[in-house]
C-alpha cells in the first residue's frame, strides 16, 4: 500500500487496495445476516467504487471475491435468499459503475496494441519473483525503486504465526491461507508464460500487483494471533501491539528516498513535451509505453495528412 503512495505515486491503486477489506466485510454480512439490506448497499458502493478507482485491481480481486462468496455461502447453509441478495448487490455495483466500464470496454478496440507488446516483453519478465528477490529480509521494510516489489519479512512471519496460533481449520480460515499462497505463488517466475499467454493477463503488467489481494489474506491471518485470547481488553491489547509493530516495520523512511528539488526541476509544458519526445512519442519506439494511448489509425510520427481545402 505504501509503495503505491510513496514510490509509485499510484494513488488510485492505493485507494483501491483500501476498499478491498470493506468489500469483503460487507459481502460476508450479506451472506450471514437475516436482513442484509444495508450491507447490500455497502457492497454495491464499495465494489462499484473499486471499478471506478482501479480496474486492474478489480480484475485481480473478482476471482478472489467469487471464491470467498462461494465458501461463505456454502458453509452458512447455502440458503437461496442470501445468494439472491448477493447477486443483487453485484448487479447494483455493476449498474452504478457502468457509465465507466462499458465505454472502456467498447473503446478498447480503438487503442493500439503497443501496450501489450511493452508489457509482454518488457514489464512482465522484469517483475516476477525468483528465490533471490521475492522477500525483503530486513525487519524494516525497504522502500526503493527496485523491481519487483517484495514481500515484507514481518508481514510473512506474522501471517504464518497467526495461522497456527488461531487453531482454526474451518473453510473460511483455510481460504485465507490458500488464497495467500496462491496469489504469492502466481507472482513467481514459473508463471511468466501464463501471464504472457493472453491479453487479459498481459494487461496487468506487473505480477506483483497480486500483493494487493495477498496482503488482504495475510492481514486476516495475522489477526489470528489475537483469536485464542477471549478476554477483553487482553485481546484488544494484543491487536494494538500488532498494529504498532507493523507500523514501525512498514513506516516509510522518506529521508532515504531520492527526490528532486522543486527549485531545480521544471514541470511546465515545454519540459513535459521534451519528456514525451524522450519517451519515443514521435519515433514509434517499441520500448515506450507512450504508444499505448494512441488510436490505431494514428501515424507513427503523429503527423496529419494534408487535408483538402474547403
Amino acid at each position: 500500500l505504501l509503495v503505491n503512495v510513496y514510490i509509485r505515486g499510484s494513488l488510485p491503486e492505493a485507494l483501491a487496495q483500501a476498499l478491498l477489506p470493506w468489500v469483503l466485510w460487507s459481502a460476508r454480512r450479506v451472506l450471514t445476516r437475516p436482513r442484509p439490506t444495508g450491507y447490500v448497499v455497502v457492497v454495491a458502493l464499495t465494489l462499484g467504487g473499486l471499478a471506478l478507482t482501479h480496474s486492474l485491481t478489480l480484475m485481480l480481486f473478482v476471482p478472489y471475491l467469487a471464491v470467498y462468496v462461494a465458501v461463505i455461502w456454502w458453509t452458512n447453509g447455502h440458503a437461496r435468499p442470501s445468494l439472491r441478495w448477493m447477486l443483487g448487490a453485484l448487479l447494483a455495483a455493476m449498474g452504478i459503475s457502468a457509465f465507466f466500464w462499458l465505454p472502456m470496454l467498447f473503446d478498447r478496440q480503438f487503442l493500439s496494441d503497443a501496450a501489450f507488446a511493452t508489457a509482454r516483453f518488457g514489464w512482465l519478465p522484469d517483475n516476477v519473483w525468483r528465490w533471490d528477490n521475492f522477500l525483503d529480509p530486513n525487519f524494516l521494510y525497504g522502500y526503493d525503486f527496485m523491481r519487483p516489489v517484495q514481500l515484507g519479512l514481518l508481514q510473512m512471519l506474522l501471517a504464518v504465526a497467526g495461522f497456527f496460533v488461531a487453531r482454526r481449520f474451518d473453510a473460511e480460515w483455510l481460504f485465507f491461507a490458500i488464497s495467500a499462497l496462491g496469489a504469492l505463488g502466481f507472482i513467481g517466475a514459473w508463471s511468466l508464460p501464463i501471464w504472457q499467454s493472453n491479453e487479459v493477463l498481459t494487461v496487468v503488467q506487473f505480477p506483483w500487483r497480486l500483493l494487493s489481494v495477498a496482503s488482504l489474506s495475510l492481514a486476516m491471518l495475522t489477526a489470528g494471533l489475537a483469536l485464542p485470547v477471549k478476554r477483553q481488553p487482553a485481546n484488544w491489547l494484543i491487536a494494538a501491539a500488532l498494529i504498532v509493530l507493523i507500523v514501525i516495520a512498514q513506516r516509510p523512511r522518506l529521508a532515504e528516498i531520492e527526490t528532486f528539488s522543486d527549485a531545480t526541476v521544471r514541470v511546465d509544458a515545454p519540459m513535459l513535451a521534451q519528456a514525451e519526445v524522450a519517451k519515443g512519442v514521435l519515433t514509434s519506439d517499441a520500448a515506450s509505453s507512450v504508444e499505448e494511448f494512441r488510436p490505431r489509425w494514428a501515424a507513427g510520427d503523429l503527423a496529419l495528412e494534408q487535408q483538402p481545402q474547403m
